[in-house]
């Protein structure tokens, strides 16, 4: 089985989140490659392959974020390789193969 795993340590309690063909506030691929908790407690999962979730903790919702080709403000590449927020609350996103304006 593919996907990612949470592990509620005061409850002993998996929760397991993959990707659902038929549901699409579930993950957005399960070949994840990265995962990263921002200062406001969300959860940001980059894929191999189809981009990237965000997940909202408190109101155990998943948003998607994928490369469009037609918005230059999209992502540049659905292949993320990292995730990291600067000391101003910038999410920076790695990729490979994206733009090369």
């Amino acid at each position: 089985m593919t996907g990612i795993d949470k592990f509620e340590i005061r409850k002993e309690k998996f929760t397991h989140f993959k990707h659902d063909i038929y549901n699409s506030a579930s993950l957005i691929s399960n070949w994840t490659s990265t995962i990263y908790e921002d200062e406001s407690g969300l959860v940001w999962v980059g894929t191999s392959d189809k981009g990237l979730s965000k997940y909202n903790k408190t109101h155990e919702k998943i948003l998607h974020y994928r490369k469009n080709p037609t918005d230059a403000n999209s992502l540049s590449s659905n292949k993320i390789l990292t995730i990291y927020e600067d000391k101003s609350g910038i999410l920076w996103i790695g990729t490979e193969g994206g733009r090369t304006e």
